[in-house]
């Protein structure tokens, strides 16, 4: 498993053997090493950063694109380690295409508010934004995972009803 942008480790440590963290900053990597992570320092934005490592049967990119200045060239050189087949998990904030909703959903979610004002975030992804990305780098959208909001809230009714409005907080893709 890949780790990209793994910082400290918090998922790493949890991939179990031969599971594998990239990340630019010297001072998480030494917390993700702590934490018995194998991990390398690379710098995601530039070309090249995939030089070297061999191919991975799976990858976690988690609050990474969204720092990328081309997140579109990150997965391009992504797509060329990865092998047919390989499933890609895409955690990050994704913004609701409509600006009300997108308004009510940074109120309501926990965090979102802050996550989205953040100066190191480049980007403001929608759904459909993110699976473009990933398709035009050689990814096959898989499927979607809800849980922007508190488990307790997602269980309420109104909020099943509304789930295919919402945006996801994790696409699911496999390599072409």
């Amino acid at each position: 498993m890949l780790d990209a942008a793994c910082g400290p480790g918090t998922y790493l440590a949890h991939f179990g053997p031969g599971s594998f963290g990239l990340d630019r900053d010297a001072a998480v990597l030494s917390a993700a090493r702590t934490r018995g992570c194998e991990v390398l320092q690379r710098d995601l934005s530039a070309a090249g950063w995939s030089a070297g490592l061999p191919a991975f049967e799976a990858v976690w990119l988690c609050d990474a694109l969204v720092h990328l200045p081309d997140p579109g060239a990150f997965l391009a050189e992504l797509r060329a380690i990865t092998p047919a087949g390989t499933p890609v998990a895409v955690a990050e904030w994704v913004l609701p295409q409509r600006g009300r909703l997108r308004r009510a959903l940074a109120l309501a979610t926990p965090g979102a508010r802050a996550f989205w004002a953040h100066p190191e975030h480049l980007h403001r992804f929608t759904e459909p934004d993110l699976i473009g990305l990933l398709d035009r780098a050689g990814f096959e959208p898989q499927g979607r995972i809800l849980h922007s909001l508190p488990a307790p809230l997602r269980r309420q009714p109104v909020v099943s009803l509304l789930a295919p409005w919402l945006p996801p907080r994790t696409l699911l893709a496999r390599a072409r």
